[in-house]
């Protein structure tokens, strides 16, 4: 018996990507002499195909859009699935007495994963009811042995996350088995063939951005995997792994006996007491804790400045050796802020702009630190910067958008280092009659952000020295789109910054390597 059925307010999605928005005529075509064992039987034996599906990070609701009778007089249920972007993925009508509600779903969800209406074979991460009544109805719903998480009120939070992938273009997200990489460069990700022909000649605003543009620039940056990986510490083969996601990195820093504790807090989303999650807490207003460090050797160390004879450090080994730390401390994780700057102010700064360092009086060196977030929170950190570098007293203004309001004008003074902090954007919070010897901004993502032009006519106005470091090459090289767009002038070629934070980041759309000032440029501006 077949019969058209109306189903309102979804999205579908041919398998040639058509989507269809609004009511929807479906023919479902329903064979009536099924059995409900030959029914589970098709279920049990794809059970084992299903749990081989990649995994998309969706959640899946199962909807009941109406029961009916047939002309024998015998009641039907009829299951619909759509995700939570309202894309119809399938349905599915059994007859009441011959089929339970919780087989009934099972059967739906393997049906669907096997065959969805709109995709590729896929499972998704989690399945609900839309309606949550049903859930009662459904008590004894079991995915798990399908490798699907069943959602319902009151059930026990997730301890750990599966790793996501994202395609660079629609944004959808899965397993990696979902998707498939540039086979050029090796760097993006999509889901499908349509995806990457749209990505490799992009139109209107995004024309700039077309894959045939960047993709002998991103293998490239690929091949500087390898480099960015080479760091000292025994412990850099893991952190810098393209497999070490946020579940490894919380397992590390368990190892190392720092999660959830003082300034570590901010480095792991996941954490081992969940009100301890941190991500809606405003930069700044992370509670102050008694050891930040929480490492007793490192934390001694620190306390104090070096015995020995100042001399110029050029990268972690060197550092390291001189504070006498072990090459398994972790302490570098932390240290890459105010180390990146002290690279800056020794090394970049003075072969840069000979003449502004000779002008630098030894009574104070002043810094603008622009587009703070994490740095308002490690203030104690800088205090090194003020060890490794004794001949200068070095005044620090740090100016930064999405920070607490809380934390506007708190000051730190510790030996030879002093720091303010000001809430707003730099071009309109910046003291007139201050003139900064340097500007720094980390991690600043120059091409990302409008907010930053305003700031870049400032620096150009004023024609103060400025550097910037960011996650990966991509992002130096939009930000010299950036700044060439604007007719500021241009930007040094990205050099990789030898303090940079030995933890990889993994971006889920790409793989090439990010690591926080992972690479540092600096603006040169037009000639007068």
């Amino acid at each position: 018996m077949d019969m058209l059925l109306e189903f309102p307010n979804m999205v579908l999605q041919n398998r040639e990507g058509t989507r269809y928005d609004g009511y929807i005529t479906v023919m479902v075509i329903i064979n009536w002499t099924t059995k409900r064992r030959e029914n589970e039987q098709n279920a049990l034996t794809k059970i084992e195909e299903v749990k081989k599906l990649p995994v998309q990070d969706t959640i899946w609701m199962i909807d009941e859009y109406t029961s009916l009778r047939d002309d024998d007089g015998q009641n039907h249920r009829i299951l619909s699935v759509m995700d939570t972007k309202n894309l119809y993925i399938g349905t599915l009508m059994a007859n009441i007495l011959e089929l339970s509600l919780v087989q009934h779903c099972r059967d739906l969800i393997c049906i669907c994963a096997l065959t969805p209406l709109a995709g590729k074979p896929r499972r998704p991460k989690s399945v609900t009811f839309k309606d949550p009544s049903y859930a009662e109805k459904a008590a004894g719903l079991d995915l798990s042995d399908l490798g699907i998480k069943y959602m319902y009120d009151g059930m026990p939070k997730e301890n750990e996350p599966v790793k996501m992938r994202t395609c660079s273009v629609c944004r959808l997200r899965g397993t990696k088995e979902l998707f498939k990489k540039c086979s050029s460069c090796q760097a993006l990700l999509y889901c499908s063939r349509d995806c990457q022909k749209k990505d490799w000649n992009r139109k209107g605003d995004m024309g700039a951005h077309s894959h045939k543009i960047w993709c002998k620039r991103m293998k490239i940056y690929m091949s500087k995997t390898e480099e960015m990986r080479q760091f000292p510490f025994t412990y850099a083969q893991e952190t810098t792994s393209e497999y070490f996601d946020m579940a490894a990195y919380k397992t590390f820093l368990e190892k190392q006996g720092v999660l959830d504790q003082g300034l570590w807090r901010r480095e792991c989303r996941l954490h081992g007491d969940e009100t301890k999650c941190l991500c809606s807490v405003p930069f700044g207003e992370l509670p102050e804790s008694e050891d930040p460090i929480f490492l007793p050797v490192e934390s001694s160390i620190l306390d104090e400045a070096p015995e020995k004879e100042t001399k110029l450090l050029h990268d972690w080994e060197a550092y390291y050796e001189y504070r006498g730390f072990r090459l398994d401390s972790p302490i570098a994780i932390l240290l890459h802020w105010p180390m990146t700057l002290y690279h800056i102010i020794k090394f970049c700064y003075p072969n840069d702009h000979p003449e502004w360092w000779d002008s630098v009086d030894s009574s104070c060196f002043k810094l603008d630190l622009i587009g703070v977030e994490k740095e308002v929170e490690m203030l104690c950190l800088f205090k090194e910067l003020g060890y490794l570098c004794p001949d200068i007293t070095i005044d620090i203004i740090m100016y930064g958008v999405e920070i607490s309001k809380d934390v506007h004008n708190k000051t730190y003074e510790q030996n030879n280092v002093k720091i303010q902090i000001v809430k707003g954007p730099y071009h309109k919070r910046a003291d007139e009659h201050r003139k900064p010897h340097l500007v720094v901004g980390l991690n600043a993502g120059l091409g990302a952000y409008q907010m930053w032009g305003q700031t870049l006519v400032k620096l150009r106005t004023d024609r103060i020295p400025a550097y910037f470091t960011d996650y990966c090459q991509y992002s130096c090289e939009c930000a010299r789109t950036a700044v060439e767009g604007l007719t500021f002038g241009t930007i040094s070629d990205p050099v990789v910054n030898p303090f940079r934070n030995p933890v990889r980041k993994l971006a889920e759309e790409n793989d090439m390597p990010w690591y926080s000032n992972g690479f540092l440029y600096r603006i040169i501006y037009p000639s007068k």
